[in-house]
């Protein structure tokens, strides 16, 4: 779930664990987590039990100094390929009815980041 931890670490701009180590920031990753599966149920491609705990456990894991290119390219400055990970998640969320308001905030921050850089360049 590549999607959730490019989402949540770029609206922390920072790790897993710096998201983890704060109030709500676990949950917030929790259901960060939770918006990225049920897309992928309603896909037809549903988390097994053990792999959905597996993540689970990677995206509320408050000592993994994890990132994501999402996360680095946005605080180098560069541009980012938010509509590969997230605006693509996103659009079959829509398909769906499905709200994901955590991953919609973070494809929000990183497409006006990529605007920024856009003109800047």
């Amino acid at each position: 779930m590549i999607a959730t931890i490019g989402a949540v670490t770029s609206l922390v701009r920072g790790t897993i664990s710096d998201a983890a180590a704060v109030e709500d920031g676990a949950a917030f990753a929790a259901s960060t987590l939770d918006e990225a599966a049920s897309v992928a149920a309603a896909a037809q491609h549903a988390l097994s039990e053990s792999d959905y705990t597996g993540y689970r456990d990677l995206v509320t894991a408050a000592a993994l100094p994890l990132t994501s290119s999402l996360s680095r390219e946005l605080l180098a400055g560069r541009i980012t390929e938010v509509e590969n990970v997230l605006g693509d998640l996103i659009n079959r969320a829509r398909g769906f009815d499905l709200a994901v308001p955590r991953l919609e905030a973070a494809a929000l921050t990183l497409r006006v980041h990529n605007a920024r850089a856009t003109s800047a360049s």
